[in-house]
């Protein structure tokens, strides 16, 4: 787990590059009357300590490029399967994130599952459902570091969008882009 920023930015991946190359441009041309188009994200993979930051989407639109980067993140890490990642599932964590104010990444614990994985972990645990939502690409397993997991699920049901499970234990929170709903 990184402790502060400098361990932090020593760990971050070439993806970051990419994904910094990718959208920069492309952020960089909107003016500040236009600064509210702008939906940016941080995420930082526990699994594969891999870092990205940027713009998402821009002047009414996503930027495929960067879309593309964050699928790579968010990948099944036990099979390295990639899967696009549905775009309304970064919009909620935008707003998120805007809701809460804070600073740094997103701690993503998962995000797509393979249909392999999805079973070997349904045989390990009670808790993960047969047609996850994360084998989709409609599904994230994350905590912020700044900001206790009681309030971050206390402000996504405020949301009232997709599911919103809470896991006290582990100390990380399920969104989804199904229906409304909470747990836990």
């Amino acid at each position: 787990m990184v402790t502060d920023r400098r361990t932090f930015i020593r760990n971050t991946s070439a993806i970051t590059a990419s994904f910094a190359l990718a959208g920069g441009a492309k952020a960089a041309a909107v003016n500040t009357q236009q600064s509210t188009e702008v939906k940016s994200i941080e995420l930082l993979a526990l699994h594969t300590n891999e870092y990205l930051s940027g713009a998402f989407w821009a002047r009414g639109r996503f930027i495929e490029p960067n879309l593309q980067a964050i699928d790579h993140l968010l990948r099944d890490h036990r099979t390295d399967e990639t899967h696009r990642i549905d775009p309304g599932l970064l919009m909620y964590l935008h707003d998120l994130r805007e809701l809460l104010g804070g600073s740094g990444p997103f701690y993503v614990i998962s995000g797509y599952r393979s249909a392999a994985t999805n079973a070997q972990l349904r045989r390990n645990s009670s808790g993960v459902a047969k047609r996850s939502f994360h084998m989709f690409g409609r599904a994230i397993d994350m905590r912020m570091p700044d900001v206790s997991t009681a309030v971050v699920r206390d402000a996504a049901i405020s949301l009232q969008r997709g599911g919103v499970g809470f896991y006290p234990r582990s100390d990380f929170i399920h969104l989804d882009t199904g229906k409304f709903r909470h747990w836990g």
